[in-house]
């Protein structure tokens, strides 16, 4: 089965590619001071136009577990490439680190250049 790389795939399921364990904790398997986190949304999904210049990207990111240190990542993508895994082709990326306590969940904002062919932005979380 392909992958379905349309707009609306990707606007369904930006909740799903947004969201990442971080240092390899899913489900109940957590043991004290792992930490789990998420990009819960970002803002804007969808780039309507060829961007010339920077878009202002806000995320808002959830921290479900210990206190942390959180590297944010915000990827530009173009839904029209594929990787050869078959995964979107990231045109620009960008990050920063904030952190986070314990349950806490806010917006964080950044600039990204996501380039004339990039159709959306992803964002995912991993430790700092």
């Amino acid at each position: 089965m392909g992958l379905d790389l349309t707009r609306r795939r990707l606007l369904q399921s930006g909740a799903a590619l947004s969201a990442v364990g971080v240092a390899g904790c899913f489900g109940d398997d957590i043991t004290e001071g792992e930490v789990r986190a998420e990009v819960v949304t970002v803002n804007p999904t969808e780039l309507d136009e060829p961007v010339e210049g920077t878009v202002d990207v806000t995320a808002l990111v959830a921290n479900h577990q210990q206190p942390a240190d959180l590297k944010v990542i915000i990827e530009a993508v173009d839904l029209d490439k594929k990787t050869d895994e078959g995964r979107q082709a990231i045109t620009a990326m960008t990050s920063l680190v904030a952190q986070f306590d314990q349950e806490e969940q806010r917006e964080v904002t950044t600039e990204i250049e996501p380039g004339p062919t990039a159709d959306g932005l992803l964002g995912r979380v991993e430790p700092a």
